[in-house]
């Protein structure tokens, strides 16, 4: 196995966290003013290089969502009032994983088109969930730990948003 550089993973300035938090408002009208709809802001992306990423750490992010959005290129997917994704998973690092971890996702267009995205806001919990997409998507999941290194991640269960069954569980 080859060894992997480590991520370095940005922080958030100052300035956008505030904004983060003032957008809250917005953000559970989005979501229906529903606690477990509420989702936190989704432009704290960054690219992150294919060579990077050991591909068998990551795990499948089912599409199943039957929204009218196939795309996410818009920030309507964000909004289930909108019609946005409902259908989310729970990943889970392992309890031994010192915290924070931040999460990753890989977009899979094809062999030659790979897009891979870590969020850079951390997590503080074992688990976050993350929307499932629709069926037209080819996603999977990844766990960076806060020195860089990819870790093993695992997904817990499904869940729609609006049942209010995982509120307390972070929303990316």
């Amino acid at each position: 196995m080859t060894t992997r550089t480590k991520i370095s993973i940005k922080k958030v300035p100052l300035v956008l966290r505030i904004l983060d938090k003032a957008l809250i408002p917005i953000m559970m009208a989005l979501g229906g003013f529903k606690m477990d709809s509420t989702q936190e802001t989704p432009w704290h992306i960054q690219n992150v290089n294919t060579n990077e990423i050991d591909f068998n750490l990551a795990v499948r992010l089912p599409a199943n969502d039957q929204s009218i959005y196939k795309k996410r290129n818009i920030i309507l997917f964000h909004a289930p009032i909108f019609g946005g994704w409902t259908e989310y998973s729970i990943f889970e690092v392992n309890s031994n994983t010192e915290l924070p971890f931040f999460i990753g996702w890989i977009e899979h267009r094809d062999f030659q088109n790979v897009n891979i995205f870590v969020h850079k806001l951390p997590i503080y919990n074992q688990k976050i969930r993350v929307l499932n997409g629709p069926t037209n998507m080819n996603m999977s999941v990844f766990a960076i730990s806060s020195d860089g290194k990819q870790i093993s991640i695992s997904l817990v269960r499904g869940g729609k948003l609006g049942c209010n069954l995982d509120a307390n569980i972070r929303l990316f």
